[in-house]
């Protein structure tokens, strides 16, 4: 996972501070692997009060967990 910070110095912006994270997931075959990564994630992002996690999740719509 990339990890970028929100810091910006205007006043005059709603939101403030955060982070954007994103990452390229295993595909939905793998469940195990993927179970480590979005547990990374977590551990990264949930001492954030403002987080976005985006990317490549490996599954669309027509496929089923």
């Amino acid at each position: 996972m990339l990890v970028a910070e929100l810091n910006p110095v205007a006043t005059d912006i709603a939101w403030k501070k955060g982070v954007v994270g994103t990452v390229h997931l295993e595909s939905l075959n793998s469940a195990i692997i993927r179970r480590l990564q979005l547990a990374a994630c977590v551990r990264e992002l949930e001492g954030h009060r403002n987080a976005i996690l985006c990317g490549d999740f490996n599954f669309d719509d027509t496929q089923v967990t």
